[in-house]
């Protein structure tokens, strides 16, 4: 059975938003861990769903450190 990795949230955050390329990653992710793949589309299916306190812009700028604590 072909389970797909990514839901239409999941594209636009991997894709669009950090720039992942998805076939990179659902390749690796197949030849790596074939038996945790509904895992891994679970967790980027919550990943869609978090919601920090800050915008993401950049790791290095201190005005997004409320992040810090969140994750």
């Amino acid at each position: 059975m072909t389970i797909s990795l990514y839901t239409s949230n999941a594209i636009n955050l991997l894709r669009d938003e950090m720039c992942i390329c998805l076939d990179d990653l659902q390749s690796h992710l197949i030849s790596s861990a074939p038996t945790k793949l509904e895992f891994f589309r679970d967790f980027f299916d919550f990943l869609t769903k978090l919601n920090p306190p800050g915008n993401y812009v950049e790791l290095v700028v201190d005005e997004h450190c409320e992040n810090d604590d969140f994750f």
